[in-house]
C-alpha cells in the first residue's frame, strides 16, 4: 500500500546524472534533465529500468517484488507505454518511435490479460 508519495526524476540514466571524482570518490554534481519528475509512487521510477540491485540501493530500499506491488509496476509501465505511443503520433510525428511504443504498449496489455479494442 503506498501511504507516502516521493518526488521521483522519471527519467533517471547514466546520461542525466553528472559526477566527479573528489578525494578518489565518485559523487553526484547534478541530475539533469527532470521535465519529467512528479510527487508520485516510487515504483513508479521502478517500472521503466531493469536495473541492479546497487541502483534501489540508491533510493534506500530494495525493491518491493509483492504481487501488489508488481502489479503497480506493470500498470506504471503501461502508462508510459500509452503516453510514448500518444506522444510519437500526436506531439512528435516519428512514426518507427510510435510503431515500436505501439507494440510496447500491446506487450505490455498481454502481460495484464487486457486487449485494446476491436
Amino acid at each position: 500500500m503506498i501511504t507516502e508519495s516521493r518526488l521521483i526524476h522519471n527519467d533517471i540514466w547514466s546520461p542525466n546524472v553528472l559526477v566527479h571524482k573528489k578525494d578518489g570518490d565518485w559523487h553526484i554534481a547534478a541530475i539533469i534533465d527532470a521535465d519529467r519528475a512528479m510527487f508520485a509512487d516510487s515504483d513508479f521510477e521502478f517500472a521503466l529500468w531493469d536495473a541492479d540491485q546497487s541502483f534501489y540501493k540508491g533510493y534506500g530500499s530494495q525493491l518491493d517484488e509483492s504481487a501488489d506491488a508488481v502489479l503497480r509496476r506493470n500498470f506504471y509501465e503501461l502508462y508510459m507505454a500509452m503516453f510514448c505511443t500518444w506522444a510519437y503520433r500526436v506531439q512528435i510525428w516519428k512514426p518507427n518511435e510510435y510503431t515500436n511504443s505501439l507494440r510496447w504498449m500491446q506487450g505490455v496489455l498481454a502481460r495484464l490479460n487486457l486487449r485494446t479494442a476491436d
